[in-house]
C-alpha cells in the first residue's frame, strides 16, 4: 500500500481483526476497538434487504499515518 500512496494511488483493502490502529494514540487491535464503538456513533448501511451499523475510523494503521477504515 505505501507503493501506491508513494505513486498517488488509492487502495481500497481488507485488514485483519488483529491490524494494530492507533485511536487518540492508544495501540490497540481492530476486535478490541469494536467492542468500544457506541451505536449512537455509527451510521446504518442497507445493501439489499440487510442493514449494517458502520463506523468510519481516520487515524494510524500500522505503518501507515493517514488511512480510513470502515468497521
Amino acid at each position: 500500500m505505501l507503493h501506491a500512496l508513494n505513486r498517488g494511488y488509492h487502495t481500497i483493502g481488507r485488514i485483519k481483526p488483529n491490524c494494530m490502529i492507533y485511536p487518540g494514540g492508544i495501540k490497540t487491535n481492530v476486535k478490541e476497538f469494536a467492542t468500544h464503538i457506541r451505536s449512537n456513533e455509527t451510521c446504518t448501511v442497507t445493501a439489499g434487504d440487510d442493514n449494517y451499523y458502520v463506523y468510519r475510523y481516520e487515524d494510524k494503521i500500522n505503518d501507515l499515518e493517514n488511512a480510513s477504515i470502515l468497521l
